[in-house]
């Protein structure tokens, strides 16, 4: 029987999600940077629009914020569930339950995008 690893389900796939919202949010917030930048002496401009586009500024950089941290979380648990299916994996080649092999191969798949997590933790997030 085959299990497919790209069901929406997948830590994986969830924290993949959480990084490409926290760079998209990155990027709104440097596009909102660039056009008050844009806007000239924005002195003569409304108080109203000076304050609402502060209080927006600040949202867009709690969401940045909040989208990276997720993201990171997600990164952390998807290494988790990985390490933790491949113990089970190799728990059950040793018990002899199965397709020893297949449980080994399913082990290494494991540890394999476990460290393809952490490689993306470290170069995304530290």
């Amino acid at each position: 029987m085959r299990h497919w690893a790209v069901d929406i389900d997948d830590p994986t796939v969830r924290a993949r999600n959480r990084a490409a919202s926290a760079r998209l949010r990155a990027q709104q917030l440097q596009q909102r940077r660039a056009m008050l930048a844009v806007g000239g002496d924005l002195t003569n401009s409304p108080q109203e629009t000076l304050q609402a586009a502060a209080e927006a500024l600040t949202e867009a950089r709690r969401r940045a914020d909040d989208a990276r941290k997720s993201a990171k979380e997600g990164y952390l648990r998807a290494i988790d569930a990985h390490e933790r299916a491949a113990a089970r994996h190799d728990l059950a080649a040793e018990m002899g339950i199965g397709d020893v092999h297949d449980h080994r191969r399913r082990a290494a798949k494991h540890r394999d995008e476990a460290m393809a997590d952490r490689t993306t933790l470290a170069a995304e997030f530290d």
